[in-house]
């Protein structure tokens, strides 16, 4: 722990190995980080993945993220994945994190396409 670190900073020291072979001495320096990259909800549309690391926590000062956007994202975010078991949270959530009502237009434009369902089936 790092009193004069915030708590959301995580500080990362280089690494150094070294190794002699043949009378030679070599020395390496690094730090220990690995390559990673992320995905947005748009773009795991259509997608089927095995395990992923998810942003579930509303975020009310956000700009943008009206109940309706959060609600479809988060419904794309945990139906790409395979099983339960490959699902991983980044931070924890609560219920009210989770919500959300679409549109209210949405609600209006569905129970519509209901009611056409019915009249011919």
């Amino acid at each position: 722990k790092f009193d004069d670190l915030s708590a959301n900073v995580i500080p990362v020291f280089p690494l150094e190995r070294s190794i002699t072979v043949k009378g030679h001495s070599v020395r390496r320096r690094q730090v220990p980080m690995c390559p990673a990259f992320s995905l947005t909800d748009y773009k795991v549309q259509g997608s089927t993945l095995t395990t992923a690391v998810l942003d579930l926590k509303h975020d009310p000062s956000a700009r943008g993220q009206d109940g309706h956007k959060k609600y479809c994202s988060t419904y794309v975010q945990l139906s790409r994945l395979r099983s339960l078991d490959g699902l991983h949270l980044l931070q924890s959530i609560t219920m009210e994190d989770l919500q959300f009502r679409p549109d209210e237009r949405l609600l209006v434009e569905m129970e519509r396409l209901k009611g056409l369902e019915r009249e011919t089936i």
